[in-house]
């Protein structure tokens, strides 16, 4: 019997969706509180957050206003999760 598995996304977005859920979760928003800050539908940010999608540009910069910072600062913490998850390897 076979299993159908998901190919593991690729670092970079796990990173970014971790980044996500993590700064959301400081601020004590679930995914509708950031949902209706960013437009961008709470199920939409579940799979960000799960590395399930990748965001185009708008999005992300969606994401980053919504969470009161600028694309380049949540960039940065995604790839400081990055590097973490490096280095745990």
């Amino acid at each position: 019997m076979l299993i159908a598995t998901r190919p593991t996304p690729p670092a970079e977005r796990r990173a970014f969706g971790l980044a996500v859920r993590e700064l959301r979760a400081r601020r004590g928003w679930s995914l509708a509180d950031l949902g209706a800050r960013t437009l961008v539908h709470a199920a939409y940010l579940g799979a960000v957050e799960r590395a399930e999608v990748e965001p185009g540009l708008r999005t992300m910069t969606r994401i980053a206003e919504g969470l009161g910072m600028p694309l380049s600062a949540l960039v940065a913490h995604s790839e400081a999760r990055l590097l973490t998850c490096a280095r745990l390897r």
